[in-house]
C-alpha cells in the first residue's frame, strides 16, 4: 500500500505557506506525513511553523535549516530526512503551490496504471489559469519506430523527459537508486537533472487530472532580457552555470543542445542590450554563470550523484 510523505520547502512566505499547507490537509488521498523544511526563515515563518508543530501530531516534521541552502538543499534535506520514515513516496512541492484537493489522489490513480515506481508529476496553472511549469514530453520511441507519449493518453497520462518539483511523486525504491537532488545547485536546474537521473530508472508522466495552482503570475520564462528587478538577476548566474553543467553531464561539451544553449545565452545578451535596462548586471550574469559552469561541472564530475549521504 503507498504511503507518501509530502515535502514543502519554505523561505520567508507565510500567507503562501499557509495556503499550501491547508492544500495539503484538504487532500482527499492523505498524505501520512508532511515534512516543512525551513531555510533559514525570520520571525514570521517561524512563528508559523512553531504554531503548526504545536497544534499537529507526530506526522508533521520540522526541518530548520539554519543557512538558506536554496530550494534544491532544501528538497535534498527533506527527501533525506523522509528516507528514515516508513513511507514508500516522496510528494515535493514549494511552498507556493497550492494542490487540487484531488490532486494526489489522482497521482495515486495513475500510480495504478503505470506502476508504483513511476515518477508522476501534477497539470500544473498559475493565477490566470495559465499552462506553467511546462516541460519537453519524451520521444521515447517504441519497436514500432514510433515515439510512445501518448501510450496512456486514455487515462490522462503524457511521458515527459523532467518533471518539476512543482508536485513530484517519486518512490523511495527509485530514491535509493538514484540519490538527492543536488543541493549544490541551490536554486533553478535540480528538478532537472534531476529528473534526467531518475529517468535511468523509471519512466516520468505529468498526470492531466493532478491539477495545481502554481501561485504566480506573469512571465515565467526566465528569460533574463525580460528581468527588470535588480536583486533578481543573480539568480540567473547560477541559472547558466547549473545548466551548463546538465548539458555537458547528459549531452556532452560538444553536443548539439549545448549549441543551441550558449546561442540562446548569446541572444540574450543582444536582447538586454536592446532593452536598456541593467545592461552591465545582465550580461556578467551571463558571462559569469557560463564561465562558473565550467568549472563546477569538472568539480561535480568527480562527486558520485547516484550515493545517498551517510
Amino acid at each position: 500500500m503507498i504511503s507518501v510523505a509530502a515535502i514543502v520547502v519554505t523561505r520567508n512566505r507565510p500567507e503562501l505557506l499557509k495556503r499550501c499547507l491547508a492544500a495539503i490537509d484538504a487532500q482527499t488521498h492523505p498524505a501520512r506525513y508532511l515534512l516543512v523544511v525551513d531555510n533559514a526563515s525570520e520571525k514570521p515563518t517561524r512563528q508559523l511553523l512553531a504554531a503548526e508543530t504545536a497544534r499537529r501530531d507526530a506526522s508533521f516534521q520540522l526541518i530548520q535549516l539554519e543557512e538558506n541552502s536554496g530550494g534544491a538543499g532544501g528538497f535534498h534535506a527533506g527527501m533525506r530526512a523522509s528516507l528514515a520514515l516508513p513511507c514508500t513516496h516522496m510528494w515535493l512541492m514549494d511552498d507556493d503551490c497550492e494542490p487540487d484537493s484531488r490532486a494526489l489522489e489522482e497521482l495515486m490513480a495513475a500510480a495504478a496504471v503505470v506502476g508504483e515506481d513511476a515518477v508522476l508529476g501534477g497539470n500544473i496553472f498559475d493565477l490566470n489559469g495559465e499552462s506553467i511549469n511546462v516541460q519537453p514530453i519524451a520521444m521515447r520511441v517504441g519497436a514500432n519506430g514510433v515515439p510512445q507519449y501518448p501510450l496512456h493518453l486514455e487515462h490522462g497520462l503524457i511521458e515527459m523527459c523532467t518533471l518539476t518539483f512543482v508536485s513530484f511523486l517519486i518512490s523511495t525504491t527509485i530514491v535509493r537508486k538514484a540519490g538527492l537532488p543536488l543541493k549544490e545547485f541551490f536554486i533553478w536546474g535540480d528538478d532537472t537533472e534531476y529528473s534526467l537521473r531518475v529517468a535511468r530508472f523509471a519512466k516520468l508522466y505529468q498526470v492531466g487530472r493532478s491539477k495545481i495552482v502554481h501561485l504566480r503570475s506573469g512571465d515565467a520564462s526566465q528569460s533574463i532580457f525580460k528581468e527588470r528587478t535588480y536583486e533578481n538577476i543573480w539568480k540567473y548566474r547560477l541559472y547558466y552555470r547549473n545548466m551548463i553543467y546538465i548539458i555537458v553531464k547528459y549531452d556532452g561539451v560538444l553536443s548539439p543542445p549545448m549549441g543551441r544553449f550558449l546561442f540562446r545565452a548569446f541572444k540574450e545578451m543582444i536582447f538586454s542590450l536592446r532593452s536598456g535596462k541593467l545592461i552591465l548586471a545582465k550580461w556578467a550574469a551571463v558571462t559569469y554563470g557560463l564561465g562558473a559552469g565550467v568549472g563546477f561541472s569538472m568539480r561535480m564530475a568527480k562527486k558520485n550523484t547516484d550515493s545517498l549521504p551517510d
